[in-house]
């Protein structure tokens, strides 16, 4: 797909109100293409699946893309796995991720080591996949806090 196809498939996706599941996994969308994503999958209210993953959104993408994440309350699950988000990236996501009530899956692998403690923190979350993250002592520290407050978690990927 990549930047270029998101011109035309941002607006489609506006029309598609009723949709629930969208997959734009492995699209190379890039910061350029979540220009015109982002703000398409704001209007994307009935989603409760959406993965992102493998995207190289990096820090740049992550400004578009958050803006629409806080708009899905129904949101159940969200794979935002490999996608060289760094601190900043983190930092626009984060707040994002706390309006979303109804989340019960969360993929955050090799890119968990960037975020703070009050970004994974879901009560209802009931799966976590976090491997390949590179955790260490700080991020493992992260993870200890946020699982304290995941009493409904019952698949953990920490590989």
């Amino acid at each position: 797909l990549g930047p270029e196809g998101c011109q035309f498939i941002g607006p489609a996706l506006t029309c598609l109100a009723l949709l629930t599941q969208l997959n734009l996994s492995n699209n190379k969308l890039g910061p350029e293409g979540c220009q015109f994503i982002g703000p398409a999958i704001a209007c994307l209210t009935s989603l409760t699946k959406l993965d992102l993953s493998n995207n190289q959104l990096g820090p740049e993408g992550c400004q578009f893309v958050s803006p629409a994440l806080a708009c899905l309350a129904l949101l159940a699950q969200l794979n935002f796995s490999n996608n060289q988000l760094g601190p900043e990236g983190c930092q626009f996501i984060g707040p994002a991720l706390t309006c979303l009530t109804s989340l019960t899956q969360l993929d955050l692998r090799s890119d968990l080591q960037q975020w703070r403690a009050r970004c994974i923190t879901f009560t209802d979350c009931e799966c976590l996949l976090c491997s390949s993250c590179g955790l260490e002592a700080a991020g493992g520290t992260t993870v200890a806090c946020a699982l304290k407050q995941m009493s409904k978690v019952t698949n953990l990927n920490l590989g």
